[in-house]
């Protein structure tokens, strides 16, 4: 069973150069494009990333919203995404906290996300409760992580993803259960092109 601080200690040790890391460029960047064009984000909305990591995709949200927050459990990644500039006339706060206990209020976010942090979740259902907590309603979410199938598996092999050393990658019907079983609704399973066969999208929503 892994611990909170293991999975933290981890990216700890990897976050200065974790923005050079060649999976980047050909995996996490287009990840977050498809997050951000899913998440149909507007100005004045506030938005959560759990899982921030150097903060990349919570950044890109402030950009359109004008308000995000990132919580991630590594501390060192926390001060990575505290180094970047941010946009101009957004607000963003950084929050050292794991997914399974967000020090934040209840029903304070529009809208939340998070990409390729769940499969290190100590607790992925305590997570998701956390998230549908903080998310007001109507709110709406979209998640992305690590389900390889089909063809994806042997590309997630290579590349290391879903490897059960690094990684417990999650069966996508799994993780759509869980996130219905959370209280989110709407859900949909978002389909692009050769990523979906390594990354699950996941779009929900919480009652209005």
């Amino acid at each position: 069973m892994r611990t909170l601080r293991e999975e933290a200690g981890r990216f700890d040790q990897r976050a200065g150069r974790y923005d050079r890391w060649l999976k980047q460029r050909w995996f996490f960047r287009p990840v977050h494009q498809i997050v951000l064009s899913a998440l149909r984000l507007r100005p004045g909305e506030r938005f959560l990333e759990v899982g921030s990591g150097t903060g990349t995709l919570t950044l890109a949200a402030a950009a359109t919203t004008g308000f995000a927050v990132g919580v991630d459990p590594a501390p060192r990644m926390v001060e990575e995404a505290r180094r970047k500039p941010v946009p101009p006339g957004a607000t963003v706060a950084w929050v050292v906290a794991a997914a399974e206990e967000l020090p934040l209020p209840d029903e304070s976010f529009d809208v939340a996300a998070s990409s390729i942090s769940m499969h290190h979740w100590v607790d992925l259902e305590a997570g998701l409760r956390q998230l549908h907590r903080v998310l007001r309603p109507g709110g709406r979410i979209v998640l992305a992580d690590v389900a390889p199938r089909g063809a994806g598996r042997a590309a997630a092999a290579v590349s290391g993803l879903g490897s059960r050393r690094d990684h417990s990658a999650h069966d996508p019907d799994e993780l759509a259960r869980a996130v219905a079983d959370a209280g989110f609704t709407h859900l949909r399973v978002l389909r692009s092109g050769a990523l979906s066969r390594l990354v699950a999208f996941i779009a929900a929503e919480k009652e209005a």
